[in-house]
């Protein structure tokens, strides 16, 4: 025998602010990757992407002719965004925001 709930209204459900938070986060990555494939179809690196002057401390690549938003690291070790244009600020802020939300949000529940 199966046991239902007493009749009554249905409640609406509501999204949290976590999964609201995290959604604004994954739609600016998408974004931000959008960005990056377009740009490199239009057009390619106007210079040498490991060129020292373009990489500041040795790590954070900042050249403001290339349209590219990510950019593969010299060592060819996987991938940093190119502070140089705004977009790459944004997905920083973005990616160090989200975890801080979510600690914020867990601690405030």
């Amino acid at each position: 025998m199966m046991i239902l709930p007493p009749p009554g209204p249905i409640a609406a459900a509501t999204p949290s602010p976590g999964l609201l938070l995290g959604l604004g986060i994954a739609l600016l990555l998408a974004l931000a990757l959008l960005d990056y494939v377009l740009r490199l179809k239009i057009s390619a690196a106007p210079d040498d992407r490991t060129d020292e002057r373009y990489w500041k401390a040795g790590m954070f690549y900042a050249n403001p002719k290339d349209p590219a938003l990510f950019v593969s690291k010299p060592s060819g070790l996987g991938y940093t965004v190119n502070f140089a244009r705004p977009a790459g600020w944004a997905v920083l802020v973005a990616l160090l925001l989200g975890p801080l939300a979510a600690i914020w949000l867990a601690a405030h529940r």
